[in-house]
């Protein structure tokens, strides 16, 4: 598996090729992860990631220009693929930029079978971003070499037809999956309500929405905003979530909480889970919501739609649109104080169901596993 920052980071992709790492480990497949050099992956990091081996490019790539490190990630993860060439079967490449170049390379020069997996559909999401720029005419020398193209969503998979050259018997669906809590939302009725958001602060995550609409709740109540996550450096939302804080003023309770290794405290104890972005590939955040029955609401984009279906699993609002955002969350808020959450606790129930049954991370281990062997049967030179 290839990303240039797996242990660096902790947003979506990181996660699942953290739990798909594990899911492949327990099912008895060696995993080795090819990334940037980390020098903290020691101590209760390298703990927590025991049942992967690491390929690691050299330390000083980290002290070069962005785009000359971006070059010689390339470069010396290829040479890493070529020195264990006899010990890996199947690349599998976590979103279409450098990653997928390096698997490009290691197919071109060793036929190794490439699997690639873009990360994020929409206006935001790397099919559209990588699909154009002086780039894109290199890029489309290693898109073709890919084998097998994993779209996370229906609605990724039509967008990638459109702007990649992949073919679309070369697309496979295959959702992103996360682990099931033994224990669900607490929802307490008797104290503030408290609308989480998890994930990175970036801009296009919409999160501004969720402290506006809590400004205008705190007429009908009180009202915490726990938002967990880390900044992220390309698009970071905090100078603006801090300006807009900032003059709210007392109104609401508004806690910045930075990345957390184990957000479950959260989910456990919020009234409400909202998304409210413009662009997502599958939700990592979305889907832990929903595996500990908590309440969502997110904005009707097609990837959230895939996970939430409005009035059944959760509750969407029209993407961009603060007044739906303050409309849904004040039907949640009237439900959980005027009739003991009923309304909620159903549609949390549902959500957790829909999880149970589509998305449990030993689930999708097993659908990769399935995914690998028939790559490595297509691709298997005749006999």
């Amino acid at each position: 598996m290839i990303n240039p920052y797996v242990t660096h980071s902790t947003g979506g992709v990181q996660r699942q090729i953290f739990l798909q790492s594990r899911g492949l480990s327990d099912l008895k497949h060696t995993v080795y992860i090819l990334q940037r050099h980390d020098p903290l992956l020691v101590g209760e990091k390298m703990n927590r990631w025991n049942k992967a081996k690491f390929l690691q490019t050299p330390a000083f790539i980290e002290f070069l220009p962005e785009s000359l490190g971006k070059l010689f990630f390339i470069l010396f993860g290829f040479l890493l693929l070529w020195r264990h060439r006899k010990k890996i079967d199947v690349v599998h490449a976590h979103q279409l930029s450098s990653p997928t170049l390096i698997g490009g390379l290691a197919k071109f020069a060793l036929g190794m079978p490439l699997i690639a997996k873009a990360t994020a559909g929409g206006s935001w999401g790397e099919i559209r971003e990588l699909s154009k720029g002086p780039l894109f005419r290199i890029r489309r020398i290693f898109f073709k070499k890919i084998d097998k193209l994993i779209a996370l969503t229906e609605a990724m998979k039509t967008e990638a037809t459109k702007w990649l050259p992949i073919p679309s018997d070369r697309m496979i669906l295959l959702p992103n999956g996360v682990d099931i809590p033994l224990e669900i939302s607490a929802m307490k009725l008797e104290e503030q309500f408290r609308i989480l958001y998890c994930g990175r602060l970036s801009n296009e995550k919409r999160i501004d929405l969720i402290l506006k609409a809590a400004d205008r709740l705190s007429s009908i109540g009180k009202i915490c905003v726990d938002l967990v996550g880390p900044r992220f450096q390309l698009r970071d939302a905090t100078p603006e979530l801090q300006r807009i804080a900032d003059q709210i003023g007392d109104h609401i309770e508004i806690h910045f909480h930075g990345d957390q290794n184990d957000p479950a405290f959260f989910y456990k104890n919020a009234n409400v889970f909202v998304l409210p972005s413009q662009s997502e590939g599958m939700s990592n955040s979305l889907l832990e919501a929903m595996a500990f029955g908590l309440c969502c609401v997110v904005s009707d984009t097609s990837e959230n739609k895939v996970l939430i279906e409005h009035n059944v699993s959760g509750l969407t609002f029209e993407l961009d649109q603060l007044d739906s955002l303050v409309d849904r969350l004040t039907t949640i808020y009237k439900d959980q104080k005027e009739t003991r959450g009923a309304m909620s606790r159903s549609l949390g129930v549902k959500a957790r169901e829909k999880v149970l049954h589509s998305y449990s991370s030993q689930m999708i281990a097993r659908c990769l596993q399935d995914l690998y062997q028939n790559c490595l049967t297509e691709t298997a030179p005749p006999s």
